[in-house]
């Protein structure tokens, strides 16, 4: 596999299948941990819906202030069926 040959991307469901805020502890401790270590793997992925919490939305971008280019931001909508 060569040194860059291991990647994953990590993609944060917005919300649940209820149609709840999908939005968990694990979220935020994602989302700093991209902030402290600024590596460039694994890829982060933030699915931002009507429900998505500020908060969530304002630790996303304190993370893309850093520079490193993510995460990712996918809008959805409650009636996704992805």
């Amino acid at each position: 596999m060569g040194r860059y040959g291991q990647m994953a991307q990590l993609d944060h469901r917005g919300y649940h299948t209820n149609g709840q805020d999908g939005t968990n502890e694990l979220s935020y401790l994602i989302l700093e941990a991209a902030r402290d270590c600024q590596t460039p793997h694994h890829t982060i992925t933030v699915r931002v819906h009507e429900g998505t919490p500020e908060a969530l939305m304002l630790k996303a971008l304190e993370v893309v202030k850093t520079g490193i280019g993510m995460p990712a931001f996918v809008g959805t909508s409650l009636t996704s069926s992805t």
